[in-house]
């Protein structure tokens, strides 16, 4: 069988290629030929020559108000693959994991936010979420928008709030007695000295 090279300068032509070009290029690659090789030889796209051997993920391209979507290819050879998940259409989101009524939840500091709003005082905000008011207070002193006066509408927004205590919660956090240079045996001798 002999195969024509293309003269279209490695450049996709928007013709799809026959089974008998892939049999041919998958045939050079098993023969110890490289991808580069391989597809200009056949008269393909370099790139396409990889996507023929890796699969690819789904891709979901928009131009001028069109959105296409190319279908995620699997592997000719090998084992299928999961692709990862795109981050542009939200998919990387973790699921929310049960989070303890300890901790403040997104809607509570909506809430908040809301009667804030409403010029009504932190003691019958806590009143309102069953909260105590010292926690309340907490919050908002320690998620507020410093830049601005506090009885401007942005000084406290919920969500930037629930972003920030998202980001203090993770575990596993480095013990305070791992970052001290003493170690925990001199420590115990000093407050021993101390008391």
């Amino acid at each position: 069988m002999t195969s024509k090279i293309s003269t279209a300068g490695g450049r996709p032509n928007g013709r799809r290629a026959s089974p008998e070009v892939k049999q041919r290029f998958l045939d050079l690659v098993h023969e110890g030929v490289s991808i580069r090789e391989a597809s200009r030889v056949v008269g393909i796209n370099r790139r396409t020559g990889q996507e023929w051997l890796n699969g690819r993920a789904e891709r979901v391209t928009v131009r001028g108000g069109n959105k296409a979507i190319r279908a995620a290819v699997q592997p000719v050879v090998g084992a299928p693959r999961t692709f990862p998940l795109n981050p542009r259409r939200g998919e990387l989101k973790a699921p929310a994991l049960p989070v303890s009524s300890r901790y403040l939840s997104e809607e509570e500091r909506i809430r908040i936010a809301d009667l804030r709003r409403e010029k009504k005082s932190i003691r019958s905000i806590a009143a309102a979420l069953g909260r105590s008011p010292s926690t309340v207070g907490r919050e908002i002193r320690r998620n507020c928008n410093p830049n601005v006066r506090p009885t401007h509408p942005s000084y406290y927004r919920p969500f930037t709030a629930q972003k920030r205590a998202e980001s203090r919660r993770p575990r596993p956090k480095t013990r305070r007695v791992e970052t001290c240079p003493w170690s925990p045996r001199r420590l115990s001798r000093r407050t021993a000295v101390v008391r």
